[in-house]
């Protein structure tokens, strides 16, 4: 096998299936194989999946083999963008060469190479934008953590009417989003895990790609646009009845700018003792005015922020749980509603909705100091 392709060319390529690598040194291999005016690229991550793209190259013998992904990766970084490379495997090692530089690595036995990941028998198509595919990932910021309960460990898809919508869980948090799309899914087993999803993230964000079409079978889903294609593996579990901790719309709630209430929000998270344990108390019902202040401590933090307001309501939160959610939304406007200890549902544009349990606080002790 001989090629040779512009240095940033193949940076680019490589970064795609880079994204499967779960640690800097990965022991993930790559196989390169050389057929007409093209190389490709496939990696599999055998946690994980398959994940293959390609790079136009001036082809002067076709062949195949296989080197490390991280170590090729990083020869190839090494170079100036608009440099030539010249790639070549012969024997026991692929010699890369440009301008005045000479060098090797070591090819790896077939025999190392994973087999690939691929779907059959498929059971659902339906092609989205790139934009709404990452809209789709944006629950994982609630998936659970700790992985005891390794079905909440990822984002889950179910089509709902004209809706393909995506929900992740840690059974303190829930984040829920939706885009326009025709039926793809109408079980309760398509889990894509976390690792799954982040790997996808990272090549969405990194490919120009239009549209994607996800493919699933029973137990594997494939993401594939114009530049990749990445078949994955599903948890093998059903997903819980997340429906059942949404409460319904409540007259309580509080509309308000999205980015002044996180402004607040990040200040009173600078100024509490001690981030990881911190609760805010929230209030509203006097006034147009939404409150704010360190549960533990509310000589060390307060602050209001203009709302409309519509009933009234008192509740602690997880300071930084309520962070990282606001953080994930977007809109111009946010909208807060609790009522009869129900957990705090926060509505943005569209149709997002995230929803965080109460913390336990006696609002009457601070009444009393007063």
């Amino acid at each position: 096998m001989k090629f040779s392709a512009p240095a940033r060319v193949l940076s680019n390529a490589i970064a795609l299936p880079s994204a499967i690598s779960l640690r800097a040194n990965s022991p993930v291999v790559a196989q390169l194989a050389a057929t007409g005016a093209a190389v490709s690229i496939r990696c599999t991550e055998n946690t994980m999946g398959t994940i293959a793209t390609g790079v136009p190259a001036l082809i002067a013998a076709p062949g195949e083999t296989v080197v490390s992904l991280g170590r090729l990766a990083a020869l190839v970084a090494g170079f100036a963008a608009d440099a030539v490379l010249e790639i070549e495997a012969t024997g026991h090692t692929l010699s890369v060469v440009s301008g005045t530089s000479r060098l090797r690595l070591p090819i790896v036995p077939v025999t190392d190479l994973p087999l690939p990941i691929a779907t059959d028998q498929e059971i659902g198509r339906v092609e989205i934008s790139r934009a709404e595919c990452l809209k789709l990932l944006e629950p994982l910021a609630a998936a659970e953590e700790a992985r005891s309960r390794f079905y909440l460990a990822g984002v889950f898809l179910q089509s709902l009417d004209d809706q393909l919508v995506a929900v992740a869980t840690d059974g303190v948090r829930l984040i829920r989003t939706s885009v326009a799309a025709s039926t793809f899914s109408e079980d309760g087993n398509l889990i894509v895990p976390t690792e799954v999803a982040i790997a996808l993230r990272r090549v969405l964000q990194k490919s120009p790609a239009a549209n994607v079409v996800l493919r699933r079978s029973r137990t594997l889903i494939a993401f594939e646009a114009s530049e990749f294609c990445f078949t994955a593996r599903l948890v093998d579990a059903g997903y819980p009845a997340y429906e059942r901790l949404i409460p319904p719309p409540s007259s309580n709630s509080v509309v308000c700018d999205r980015l002044n209430l996180l402004a607040v929000v990040l200040r009173l998270s600078a100024a509490a003792p001690s981030i990881e344990t911190a609760l805010v108390a929230l209030s509203w019902g006097q006034g147009s005015k939404l409150e704010l202040h360190l549960a533990r401590c509310p000589l060390d933090g307060a602050d209001v922020v203009a709302a409309e307001v519509h009933g009234s309501a008192e509740v602690a939160l997880s300071l930084p749980q309520l962070l990282a959610l606001l953080k994930e939304f977007s809109s111009v406007q946010i909208q807060l509603e609790t009522a009869n200890g129900q957990p705090v549902v926060i509505r943005g544009a569209g149709n997002k909705l995230a929803l965080i349990v109460r913390s336990y606080w006696n609002f009457d002790s601070r009444r009393e100091v007063a």
